[in-house]
């Protein structure tokens, strides 16, 4: 009895459907195509709704009424246009800007229906794709570089703690960018400036690969690590120019307008904090163009090897420090130094300095060490001070 019963609903099923299928061929019968309304009467409007409506039995395009996949099959694409449907379906069909548009709206019950796998799904899952790469390659970068850091340092040596504070820094500017992605905030010039830092600490890894000279695996797993960066911060760089939907703009206008800013803000000090981070932005990059001088030439007399890789560790550690001293000048500017971002790169500063000040006086560089010192003090101060107004 059961399978009788199952038997009668697919055959009963498939009657109505061929029925349905046959009523348009008698449609026009209803309403003529110039009529811009369906007739009054009660008989023709079942018709047309029924007509219309959905149905998967035969192999149509799901997603659109039954008589758009009649006459798209039969009378071509143009047999499908607004007009048509205009005229016969005024009440299932929903103008669009576009007569061939096949991802027009149907209004059914009220509700507007988009067809599956529309442009704007689509958009959206490539949106989703690009935060979830950025993201993760910003967890690659905070963790890779955290583990070197966490290794260099092992050894409670100034040396080794000096080398490690460059891969920390890397690590928690990571960790910012990061937030900075999850709350879609990378088109700030602080993350660009960010960013562009990041990219260029990852450059120089690969350069310097060779101070790890005494591990083979080690030196392949921080080349990858430093790609891996270096190419996520430019990603991260261009979604904050260019939004995540890659709307074109013109990268050179943006370099350009934050270079004259750059140069402004070293050239303004509205209070007393803001000259203390000139002072440190001063220094760290007054070392920086020694250090470069020093790599140029080691270049020119052709020297290879350790020596010249440790230099360039030690520039890109000083790269980091001066663009991080002169993101918190900007901030002391516009008095924002309470930000969540600018007290995690204060605490990053000072400790990085604090570092930079043991193994200037453990190497007998009073000067190194002096200002190392005083940079330590004012982020130190910054730092701790937002926590005390708490």
């Amino acid at each position: 009895a059961k399978d009788n019963y199952a038997t009668y609903y697919v055959n009963s099923k498939r009657y109505l459907s061929i029925m349905r299928y046959l009523l348009l061929a008698f449609l026009p019968l209803f309403s003529s195509p110039s009529s811009n309304a369906f007739p009054t009467t009660n008989l023709s409007q079942k018709f047309h709704r029924l007509a219309a409506s959905e149905i998967n039995v035969f192999p149509y395009k799901r997603g659109v009424s039954l008589v758009q996949n009649h006459h798209r099959n039969h009378h071509g694409k143009s047999a499908c246009s607004n007009q048509y449907y205009r005229h016969y379906l005024p009440t299932v069909f929903q103008n669009t800007a576009s007569d061939d548009d096949e991802s027009s709206e149907y209004v059914q019950n009220g509700n507007n229906v988009k067809p599956e796998g529309s442009s704007d799904d689509k958009i959206a899952k490539k949106i989703l794709g690009r935060k979830q790469r950025v993201k993760g390659g910003y967890n690659i970068s905070l963790a890779g570089y955290a583990v070197f850091a966490s290794l260099f340092a092992s050894s409670l040596n100034p040396t080794g703690c000096y080398a490690a504070s460059g891969m920390f820094l890397a690590s928690g500017v990571a960790f910012i960018l990061k937030g900075a992605s999850l709350n879609d905030r990378l088109k700030s010039d602080t993350y660009k400036r960010l960013n562009m830092a990041l990219g260029l600490y990852g450059l120089i890894g690969i350069m310097a690969r060779g101070a790890l000279q005494r591990s083979i695996v080690a030196q392949k797993l921080w080349t990858v690590l430093s790609f891996v960066t270096m190419v996520n911060s430019i990603k991260g760089y261009g979604y904050g120019l260019k939004g995540w939907e890659l709307t074109k703009v013109n990268p050179v206008s943006d370099l350009v307008n934050g270079t004259k800013s750059y140069i402004s803000t070293l050239l303004k000090i509205p209070n007393w904090k803001s000259g203390g981070y000139l002072l440190a932005t001063l220094f760290f990059c007054f070392i920086k163009f020694s250090k470069l001088l020093e790599i140029s030439q080691m270049l020119l007399r052709r020297e290879r090897g350790f020596i010249l890789s440790s230099r360039l560790f030690r520039y890109g550690k000083l790269m980091m420090l001066s663009t991080l001293s002169f993101t918190l000048k900007d901030a002391a500017d516009r008095d924002r130094l309470e930000g969540t971002t600018f007290v995690e790169l204060n605490g990053l500063v000072s400790i990085a300095s604090a570092t930079m000040a043991v193994y200037s006086f453990d190497r007998s560089l009073a000067f190194d060490g002096s200002s190392a010192v005083f940079v330590m003090a004012l982020c130190a101060f910054n730092w701790v001070s937002f926590f005390l107004k708490k």
